[in-house]
Formats: C-alpha cells, structure tokens, sequence
C-alpha cells in the first residue's frame, strides 16, 4: 500500500494565530480512517491519539463496563506482533513519554506523547506509533492481566464516590429513559466484571474478543498525528502502521485466539458504504442510530418522577436539568449546537440583573454554573447547577419556582432588539477568544480532542471550525449590498437569531422539560420534606455508587418570585481593535494562509522557551520583574501580572491568615459582577493569601494588555474601601464571607484521600502551614472587630511588594506606577541595592535517623485509603544532593508503576518522584488503595529494598551506565527534559494550591503561560530565583562522572530502609468507614444484582438489613434469605439454584480489597516474603507516630 493511495481533503480551516506556523493535512486512509496530520516544526514532542465510535453504549447487558475493560486491556495486554505486556508502557517511561485513554458512551480514544528524539538512528516516537497500532490489529486480550485490569476499574470506581461530578453523572443515569443504554451503568467494577460473570459462567477472554471484533476496525476510526515531522513524512508514517487495519467487522479468529485481520484488498471493500464527500461524515450518528431506534435519552411522563434527592456530606448542591434532544425538536443540530453555547453566556452571566446575582445577592447560593453536557449523539442537556448555602436550602422551593417562572420567561419575553445585540456580541466574543487561545500545554490533548471531534457530524460542526470545536453564526456577515444596506441586513439577521433564540428556550426550557437532583445530608434531608410537598417517596440503592441514596420526588409549582431579569450590558472590555467582526475574519483568513504556506518558509525553533524574567528595579520595598517572552502568536496582546503586598512585622498566626482569606471573599463579592464582562472575554484573575502563612495578599491578573490596568483599578479601589471604611462591611457581608471560608475548608476535606495526604505533608513540613483544626478555630473567633483591627493593622504598617509581568510589557511601568500611587507608595523608598526584605519561611528538615508517619481519617464517605510516603534527601540549594535526587526519580519512574501497581497490585493510583518544599528536596510514593496505609508502608518498604538489593546491586558498572546513566544523559542532551509530573504527580505542591478566589476559564487558569507565570512568580516571593527549567538544575557533569558506587552510596545513605540516617515521613489517611461495612456494601450490591438476574425479587431495604446482621457471615445470611423467601413460597427455588452462590459472593466479599491482608492495622504488622521480594524489610529506624503536629513542628530545625 503506497501513501500516494491517501484520499487529501483540501479543507481551509480557520486557526488560531497561535497555529499559523503549523500545517495541517486531513486525509482518509485506504481502510476509511479519517486522519488529521499537524506539522509544527517548533514541536519537542510528538503526539498520535485514535478514537473509535464504540463506548459503554455497546456494553452488554449482563456485563455493565465491558466497554471500560476493553480500553484498558487494549493497552495493556500486549499484541500479537508486541506480546510484552509491558513494552509500550515501559517504552513511554524510559522516553519520557505519557499515555492515557477513556471510554465515554459513544467514543473510546487512546493516546500518548514522547519527546522527539532518535535511538539508532530510528526515532522513538515511530517506534511506539508501530507498537501502539498493532493493539488494533491483532490485540491478545491474556486472561492473565484481565484480572488485574479489573482492580483497577474497581479502585477507579470508588474513587468515583468522592468525587461530586460523578455522583451527579450517576444520578442523571437514573432519570434517564430505561431504553436508552446512557440509563446503564458504565464504568464497571469487580461485581460486574468478576462476580457476576463467574456466576453466570461468562468467559471475559471471549467477550473481549467479540467486543472487540464487533466495533474495532477502520471505517469507525479516527486518527490525530502531531509532530515536528513534514507532513508527506507524517503521512506515510500513518499509512505504514495504521493503514492494515481492517476496515470493516468481517474478520476471522486465529487459532491463538487473538483478532486476526491480515491486510488483503477484500479487507479494505468495507459493508459499511464510505462518505465520498467530507461533509457526509457523520461516524457517531451513522453508527449508533440503529443502536438507539429513535429512543430518546429522557422521556417526561405526568407520573414519573423529576426530582432526585442524594444524601450525600459533599457542598450541598441543586441541579437543574433540561434535556435537548435535537432529532426530536424543529430545530437542527447546528442550530442546537450554536444556542446551547449562547445559552451557557446567559444564564452563567453574574452582572447586576442575573439569575446568579439575585441568588448570590439573598445569600441562597455561594456559587452558579451554567454548561451543557452530552449524554448520546443528538442528546445534551442544559445544566444549571448551584452551590447553597443553609439558607439557600431554607429557600429552595424558592429558587425553583425563580428558575422556572421567573427567569426564563423573562428572557422569553425580552425585547428582540437586546437579545439580538447579546448573540452579536457574543459571537463576536467567542470568535476573539479562538483567535487568541494559549497554545496547548500537551499535544497529546490536542490530538484526543481533535480525533474525538472527527467523529461529529462534520456539516453541522463546520470542518473549517474544526480546531474551535464549534460553528460559527457567519451568515449575518455576508451581505454584498452596499453599507446602508449591510447594516439593515445585519440587524434583521440577529434579530431573526435572537427571535429563534426565544423559540429555543420556550421549546426547552419549561417546565414539563426538566428534572432537578439535589444532594444534601441527613439533616438536609428531613427538613427537604417540610418544604416541598411529597407526591411519593422511595428510598433507591444505586448500583453504581454504593453511597448513593435516592429519594424520588414530585415538586410543586408554587407562586412566582417577582425580580427583573437583564440581558447581559454591552461588553467594555472589547479591545477596540477587535470590535470589527470583518477585521477578525481578515486575522483569521492570514492565519489560515499562513498555515497553508508555511512549508515554503524557514522555521525557527521557539528560542523564547528558555527565558527567565529579569530585575528591573529594587529597592528596601520593592522588587520590580519582567518578561517579555510571547510564547506564540497568541500571546502578543496578552499579559499576566502578578503582585503581593505582605507586612513585615505582623507576626504569622492562624487568626491573621483566616482574616486575609475572608478578606479575599469580601473583595471577591463585591468586584465580581463588575469584572464578569472581562471573564466572558478571557481574562481571569486571583485573590489568594499566602498558603505558607506569613500575611501576604496576592493578585494575579491575566488577559489583553490593555484591558489589566482597568481590572486592577477596580481590585484596588474596592480593597482600599473595604479596609478604610469604619462602617464596612455590613454583618451580614462578613458573615456570608466566613460562610463562603468555611465551605472552602470543608469542600478541602472531603478531597479524595491522595489529595489530602499530599497536603498532610505540606501542613506537617511547612513550618508556618496551619492545620484545618488550626484554621476552623481561629475562623469561630473572628468578629467584626478583630476584621477591622486587622485590615487597619495590615494597610498602616510597612509593607513590602513583589510585581512579575510577563508578555506584552507596554503597559508595565503605568502598572508598577498606579500600584505605588494608589497602594503601596514603594518608589518613595530610597534604592537599596542587593537587598532582600521579604521574610522566607523555611520547611522543617528532618532530624537524621527519622522515620516518623502521622495517621488522619479520610472523608466519610470514601472508602479509600491512602499513603504519600516522602524521604527528604537534603537541601535545595545543594546542588549534587539535586542532581542525585533527580536521577533517583528517574530510575525509580522505570520500575515503580510496573512493580507496585501492575505486579503488586496494591491499589490503582501509584505513583512517585520529586517532591519540592520550599527548602528541601526528596521523592515521594503515592499510593490510593483499599489496602490499610500501615500495609501499604510495608509494600513501599518492599519496594526500595527490592529496588535497591536485587536490581541495583545486582548490576555492573557497564550495566549500570547503560540501563540508567545513558538514558538519563539522552534525556538532558536532547533538550527533552521535562519534569516527570506526568507520572509522579507535580513536584512542588505549593504551586498547584488553589487561589482563595480565582476567577477565569479553566483553559485560561490551567494554560502552560499562566503556570509558568506561577511557577517564576514563586520563585521570586521565596527568593530563590531558580527561573531555568529541571534540566538546568541538574549538573550534569556529576551525573557525567556518576559512578554506581557513588550513587549507592547516595542511595543507602539517603533512601534505603537499612539506612540509619535516613530522614522519612509517610502521611496516612484512613477511611472512616468500617471494614465490616464495607465490606457489607460489597455483598449487597452482589446479592442484590445476582437476585435480580436469577428473577428473585426482593425490597432493597430489607436486603440491606439481612446482610447488615450477618455481619459477614455465610451461615447467618443464608438462614435469613430463606426465611425471607420461604414465606413467599420461594424456598425451594432458592436452595436449588443460588445457596452455593450466596456462600461464593459473602467468601469474595470477605476479601474484597486488592490483595489478601497482609497484616491488622497495627502499625507492626507481620511482613511478607515473596519469591522475587524475599528481601529483610525491616527498616533500621522504627515508626514513630506524630502525636501532636504542634510539639512536632516546635522542633529545632537544621536550617
């Protein structure tokens, strides 16, 4: 098959400015692989990503996450060409490379990325393109891996559990129309995938090979490459590994039972017949349409219920649903497409007149979201979601019938004409922020989302929109007529949108079209009977999250709430040389063309990737920075500044910390329906107080240049005003902002239990990191008095300002002078030079011989438990002890996920690495798992004795320079360097601490401009001015001249258990939740599916009860079962058909988590031996518990 066979699409596609030197090729591949090849020879790194139109919508029925299981076996269980099971993942780490992959309904899409360097001449990335595609062809599915896949959705699923966004998911399933396979259970567990198959004798190898033999060829493929590479070498790149892929489901089974689907020309003649014209490309509709038979995602019907009640200790939560179902409606997709983005602008808005600014306003809500969600092809729903207050919850027949009645009527019955002008100017909106979008961080997300994209219908979605994701309305622009005449056409245009607009919400938004889920806890849930009045109620065990407690309810229409509605105000923040729609589409138009030719021109490698900021000025209150580095084209108009004001003599205490973050909530309220117009246009903004504790404030603006000295003009103001007036704020502000801290702090502990572990450390190692306890405390002794002491406290004594700008610096200085005029008056200091004023504060560096760990309970509702176990190994200003524990992370990246978590198995989130506080260094293994922490400290301790005694003692000199050296040394030579975040989770901690209050798209927050912008700004406020990247902290001539000798020695000394100066602490969090109940939980869900299946039918509740009072125990349960069906003359059906089952699912329930205990929960277990582990790993230096995290942190430090 030659390249020259491809079908080219020449598709002029709209880019962003920050495209422009890219060239990007859609083609079709002999075997229907539509394919999107991106050429940027300013690419470090490659990235491939293929989607396929199968999910958990194909998921059988008496095997709920087959769909899941398929994606990780795909990957994990080697191919016939590549059997190794663990070569392409162990090819990625060696490389430096990620991968990821998920399942949704419809689309299951794998991906990853490398660094583009050569071994042999051969570059890497080909050779995992070669490896990754043969998992397409003839995949092995070994039963061997199969179960450890399986504990590994397992573990995935019960992370689910704390996670607010999936209990809401699984919530929404419930409503939904039990026809439509979204109503399924998706993501799988060891019930579905293990107990019930084994109970009804289904072989998985089987099922896989089916599954995979029904949905996995070429014409339901999509492809997405992105490379440094041409395209014309991309192309038969893609043609050589992808293009033998069958293009149809006609295939045969080999005799090794693996997929065999040899490349013949019958194989490439697919049944399914393939669109000639690129606009006939609809793979999602086309493939699921007989799937689904015309049912719709949700049904109404006058006696269903449309209300969900979920008892649940997470932020208390009401969510309106509004199902759109585009097959069914007048309206067609494209134009469904454009309205629910519009709609997500008009009921998201927060300006003076909003629905959020009425809620905010009587304090029932601390915060609203408006988004759209879709649940099947054709099928989304329009989501309005709000976080309550106790008040809110008071009032939340109120906030209904305000929703209901109120503000959708209101903009039904708007004037046209100011309608009209809100989708002008969004659209105008939407089409600067495309334009001027930051590049992404990750080239592999880019290629998942574009692969994804592929599969829509691509007429509606507009191929040229492609990389916006989304059309656009262009219609109103294309008048030829004279002016006069453009401007009539143009208003009567949007007022025919605007008035079809108003047709859409009437349609869709009513209410006979919604369903509403609220979660709460038990108290909430009996004082939600007083306030609506129940039509039935009905207590429901989901199956897919054990937590979930249902009440099925009808609500009321009650009496309207009188308030007046607005449409959004014109936007102020519209740079004026972006207000013309037709110069947008002339920057649009010259970047396509760019792109179009850009093979003609020289390329550059990006030479401002390595800049740092500079010193611009300093004095004893001050330190003034800049760069100017445009990381592309994008940013040339855009800026991010960032200052901090801290005291230099307030003393750090929990009280001063608390009232800068109520502080921050204050300004937060009142500047936020301000800057909201900004927000729509891309900008954001920070408020945060220091999370190390001394009393610092810190804002960080980002956005077009012009527009930040406007935004920072209103923080200010409102800050001088909430600090200098003696009347402000009222108690009622005051009160609403300890409510909005509190809630931030308990939405923090019911993290999942990695996260709080990860911040345990944090806490226990920073001296001044105060403890929730410390926080929740100093928050109940907060008056109004003590507010105001403070704030006069913090503005009249000396105060000291750091200021970074980074990118388009023309309006730095009239920045750095409005500062000094309004606030902190730092130029009228004398210049001093050399001088650093700010007060650093240290970590505790652990005494030598330490090995302390201190256990915390986890969130009530997790069942998970976890470990972050961290060896400090020095201070970051020696710069060996740096390098050392850089390459320690490196070769422990080789082996820790493949022996801990595949090998092992001892919990489905492993990973470890570099672990930077702000005045030391070590690595970390982080460990989520059902297994107790103290059992997991014993499976680490295994780990670095097996590490340490059978592969690094094990090796010679020449081994060791080859297997470990070399590749590291490869990684800093070719400037592939990165930090190896990706699979250890990122290194200093302290700059992925959320802001107090932080404002902004999510694209815009997490971009990689605005984390290096942190990451700068952090350095200079801890005055450490490390600016270069890892590779430039590593000397590379000690790793050069690194014997293996020297690095064991380094190793014993630092790393080893058997090391006596060792310096070690592990963060235990512990589920509260009893091992007996869960272990309950997991027999009923078993029972309760297992009864169904066999047709017993039995109340969930009294199920409950009779395993709850076997208590474990086989013989108990089954008296109780027979009893309870004897009486329904159902005894004898019983013991004949499932008795010797219920005594299997009580026995796998007994032993539910990953691996067999190993110990008690004792801090001294009994340690294990294995064959390959058979090590002595008693550490020298025995536990030592940390009691009281105060006395502890009241230790000398060594710094």
């Amino acid at each position: 098959m030659s390249w020259q066979d491809v079908e080219n699409y020449d598709t002029p596609f709209y880019i962003p400015r920050c495209y422009s030197d890219r060239v990007h090729k859609l083609c079709r591949l002999p075997n229907g692989i539509l394919t999107l090849l991106i050429s940027d020879p300013k690419d470090t790194i490659s990235a491939c990503s293929l989607s396929v139109a199968t999910g958990s919508h194909n998921d059988p029925a008496d095997l709920p996450g087959l769909a899941h299981l398929c994606e990780h076996m795909v990957l994990a269980a080697g191919s016939k060409d590549y059997p190794n099971a663990g070569l392409y993942h162990s090819m990625l780490t060696k490389n430096n490379g990620t991968q990821n992959a998920f399942t949704t309904g419809e689309q299951t899409t794998f991906y990853f990325e490398v660094p583009t360097t050569q071994n042999s001449g051969e570059l890497i990335f080909d050779k995992l393109v070669d490896v990754f595609s043969s998992f397409f062809k003839e995949p092995l599915f070994n039963p061997l891996l199969t179960n450890k896949e399986i504990y590994a959705i397992q573990s995935e699923h019960e992370g689910n559990i704390s996670s607010l966004n999936k209990i809401l998911y699984h919530a929404t399933r419930l409503m939904a129309n039990k026809d439509h396979p979204f109503s399924q259970f998706s993501t799988g567990n060891i019930n579905t995938l293990s107990s019930i198959p084994q109970l009804k004798k289904i072989n998985l190898k089987k099922a896989l090979l089916d599954y995979f033999a029904r949905n996995f060829y070429g014409s339901k493929m999509t492809l997405c490459v992105r490379g440094p590479q041409s395209v014309n070498t991309l192309t038969k790149l893609v043609v050589s590994k992808f293009g033998d892929i069958r293009a149809n489901n006609g295939l045969k089974r080999s005799k090794f039972g693996s997929i065999s689907s040899r490349l013949s020309i019958s194989s490439f003649q697919s049944k399914e017949r393939q669109p000639t014209d690129l606009e006939q490309y609809n793979i999602l509709k086309s493939t699921w349409k007989p799937k689904y038979r015309e049912a719709p995602c949700f049904t109404h019907d006058s006696d269903s219920a449309n209300m969900i009640f979920i008892r649940s200790n997470k932020q208390s939560t009401l969510r309106f649903l509004f199902p759109v179902e585009d097959k069914f409606s007048k309206f067609s997709s494209k134009t469904v497409s454009l309205f629910k983005n519009f709609w997500c602008e008009l009921f998201g808005d927060e300006t003076k007149g909003s629905l959020c600014y009425l809620l905010v306003g009587k304090s029932w809500i601390t915060d609203c979201f408006a988004y759209t969600s879709e649940f099947s092809s054709g099928s989304y729903g329009l989501i309005l979601q709000f976080a309550l207050t106790n008040t809110g919850w008071d009032n939340v027949d109120k906030i209904i019938n305000i929703v209901l009645d109120n503000t959708i009527a209101a903009f039904i019955d708007k004037p046209t004409d100011q309608l009209s002008c809100f989708l002008k100017e969004q659209n105008t909106i939407d089409l600067i922020r495309f334009l001027y979008q930051p590049t992404e961080k990750s080239p592999m997300e880019e290629c998942s989302n574009i692969s994804c994209l592929l599969q829509e219908d691509l007429e509606d979605l507009d191929i040229s929109y492609l990389f916006k994701g989304a059309p656009t309305i262009s219609d109103c622009y294309s008048n030829d007529n004279n002016t006069v005449d453009m401007i009539e056409y143009e208003q009567e245009c949007w007022l025919k949108q605007a008035r079809e607009f108003q047709e859409f919400l009437k349609v869709f938004m009513n209410r006979s079209n919604v369903f509403l889920f609220l979660l709460g806890n038990e108290k909430i849930a009996h004082s939600l009977r007083s306030i609506i009045r129940i039509r039935y109620f009905l207590l429901m065990q989901c199956m897919s999250l054990n937590i979930l407690n249902v009440i099925y309810l009808r609500f009321p229409k009650l009496l309207s709430t009188q308030y007046t509605f607005q449409v959004p105000p014109p936007n102020a923040f519209i740079p004026p040389s972006c207000q013309d729609v037709t110069i947008l589409q002339q920057l649009f138009l010259e970047s396509s063309l760019k792109s179009r030719f850009s093979t003609f021109r020289l390329q550059l490698l990006n030479t401002n990737l390595g800049n740092v900021p500079h010193l611009i000025s300093r004095n004893s209150s001050y330190e003034m920075w800049a760069l100017d580095n445009p990381i592309d084209a994008s940013i040339d108009k855009k800026s991010i500044m960032s200052f901090e004001i801290f005291n230099r003599s307030m003393i750090p205490s929990p009280e001063n910390s608390i009232n800068l973050e109520i502080l921050s909530q204050i300004l937060s309220t009142l500047i936020s329906p301000q800057l909201y117009p900004s927000i729509r246009l891309g900008y954001s903004y920070e408020i945060s107080s220091s999370p190390k504790g001394d009393i610092q404030l810190k804002v960080t603006i980002g956005g077009f240049s012009e527009g930040i000295i406007s935004i920072l003009d209103t923080i200010v103001k409102t800050l001088l005003f909430i600090m200098k007036t003696p009347q402000f704020p009222s108690k009622e502000l005051l009160r609403r902002s300890r409510v909005l801290v509190r809630n931030l702090y308990e939405a923090a502990a019911s993290d999942n239990c990695v996260t709080l572990a990860s911040m345990g450390l944090l806490i226990i190692l920073e001296r001044n990191m105060w403890t929730l306890q410390d926080r929740l405390e100093a928050l109940e002794e907060i008056d109004m008095v003590s507010f105001k002491e403070f704030c006069v406290q913090f503005l009249e004594e000396p105060m000291y300002m750091n200021l970074l700008i980074q990118g388009n610096l023309d309006y730095g200085e009239e920045i750095n002078n409005y500062l000094n005029t309004n606030l902190t008056h730092h130029l009228e200091c004398s210049n001093v030079k050399n001088e650093k004023q700010s007060s650093t504060l240290s970590t505790i560096l652990l005494e030598p011989g330490s090995n302390f760990y201190a256990k915390y309970n986890g969130h009530m509702d997790d069942p998970n438990n976890s470990i972050v176990y961290f060896i400090q190994t020095g201070l970051r200003t020696n710069r060996r002890t740096v390098t050392l524990t850089y390459f320690t992370e490196y070769i422990m990246s080789l082996t820790l996920v493949p022996d801990l978590r595949n090998k092992r198995q001892i919990g489905y989130a492993v990973f470890g690495g570099l672990r930077e506080l702000t005045s030391t260094i070590g690595i970390h293994i982080t460990v989520m798992s059902g297994i107790s922490p103290s059992d997991l400290e014993i499976k680490i301790d295994e780990y670095i004795a097996y590490l340490e005694e059978t592969l690094l003692n094990s090796l010679t000199e020449n081994q060791f320079t080859l297997q470990y050296k070399q590749g590291y040394l490869d990684l800093l030579s070719n400037h592939k360097f990165m930090e190896l975040e990706k699979s250890g989770g990122p290194a200093d901690l302290l700059n992925e601490v959320v802001a107090n209050v932080q404002s902004g798209n999510a694209d815009e927050l997490n971009s990689h401009f605005m984390k290096s912008h942190k990451h700068f700004f952090n350095e200079i406020s801890n005055k450490r001015y490390q600016f270069k990247g890892d590779s430039e902290l590593v000397d590379i001539e000690v790793i050069k001249n690194l014997t293996k000798k020297e690095f064991l020695k380094f190793f014993r000394e630092k790393v080893s258990i058997k090391s006596k100066v060792r310096s070690k602490i592990s963060v235990m969090i512990e589920s509260p939740m009893a091992e007996m109940e869960i272990v309950n939980r997991k027999t009923f869900l078993q029972l309760q599916a297992f009864l169904k299946l066999e047709g017993f039918t039995i109340n969930s509740e009294i199920l409950r009860d009779i395993v709850e009072r076997a208590n474990g125990r086989p013989s108990a349960l089954i008296k109780d079962l027979f009893k309870y069906f004897r009486e329904r003359n159902e005894a004898l059906r019983l013991c004949t058909v499932i008795l010797k089952e219920v005594v299997k699912v009580s026995a796998s329930s007994l032993k539910h988590r990953y691996t067999p205990k190993v110990s008690s929960s004792k801090m001294k277990p009994k340690r294990q031996s294995s064959s390959n582990w058979d090590q002595d790993t008693e550490p020298a230096i025995p536990l030592k518990e940390i009691k009281d995290l105060n006395e502890f942190k009241g230790r000398p430090s060594y710094l």
